[in-house]
């Protein structure tokens, strides 16, 4: 047979899994953003090496939605440089954010284990 729990324990209970439930749902969200940036790092360095290949005197083009416009190559590599200087410090502030967060996971995680082991005694 099971004990029933005092209502204020199993209102701890539950409000402590509701907790880790959104910190499980943050650290998903935030692995998502991260592989999303990550995506877009590779993207970059790819176009950059593409870049490297090209010369001075080949054509570029930006694609604006379904326009495309001439751009010259000092431009786009400058353009370039700059996005992926965001990307990195986006990826930084994801990363910061994604520790602090399994950090908070972890320590939810001991408040439940100690709770379980008070009600169980």
């Amino acid at each position: 047979m099971s004990a029933q729990l005092a209502p204020e324990v199993q209102e701890k209970l539950d409000k402590l899994l509701a907790e880790i439930r959104s910190s499980q749902k943050e650290l998903t969200d935030l692995a998502s953003s991260r592989q999303k940036l990550l995506a877009q790092q590779t993207e970059h360095e790819m176009t950059r090496k593409e870049l490297e290949l090209a010369k001075d005197t080949d054509e570029i083009y930006k694609q604006v939605g379904t326009v495309m416009f001439p751009q010259s190559k000092e431009e786009t590599i400058h353009i370039l440089a700059q996005h992926e200087h965001h990307l990195k410090e986006e990826l930084e502030r994801v990363e910061k954010l994604h520790e602090a967060a399994e950090k908070k996971a972890d320590e939810l995680q001991k408040q439940l284990v100690e709770l379980r082991q008070q009600t169980s005694s």
